[in-house]
């Protein structure tokens, strides 16, 4: 299977993924086929180069959807990064929730986390944000 072939195929299935939000399939399909096109015209004089081998292809393609969804909706988007950060921040409330029956302070939440309180307070406001989109 060539990159080609093996790129439509990643693509199609992220693209059932995000289907259904303000945008079709074929619009989700063409904006990959298009990033594809791009990343493979980037590495053309690189005979080596095996996208499915690319570690960042698959996240490429999430962010440019993510994007494309975003702008259709006129909210602000949020990067895959800060999706994932704040996923583990609700996950570790809701255990100290039910560990603790109370809500953690963020002095709290930051020594669970292994991170400083700017860094706690910058996920809480990217919770605020997802809240207005």
């Amino acid at each position: 299977m060539d990159n080609l072939d093996y790129a439509k195929k990643v693509a199609i299935s992220m693209c059932k993924k995000y289907e259904g939000r303000n945008v079709t399939f074929v619009e989700l399909y063409k904006t990959c086929l298009d990033k594809i096109y791009e990343l493979l015209d980037k590495h053309k004089d690189d005979e080596s180069y095996d996208i499915a081998k690319d570690p960042m292809f698959s996240w490429f393609l999430r962010q440019n959807l993510t994007r494309m969804i975003a702008e259709r909706s006129g909210g602000s988007r949020i990067d895959v990064k800060n999706v994932y950060e704040v996923n583990k921040y609700l996950e570790t409330i809701k255990k100290y929730i039910i560990e603790n029956a109370k809500i953690p302070k963020d002095e709290e939440m930051a020594d669970m986390l292994n991170v400083d309180l700017e860094e706690i307070k910058r996920i809480k406001n990217l919770l605020n944000e997802g809240k207005q989109v």
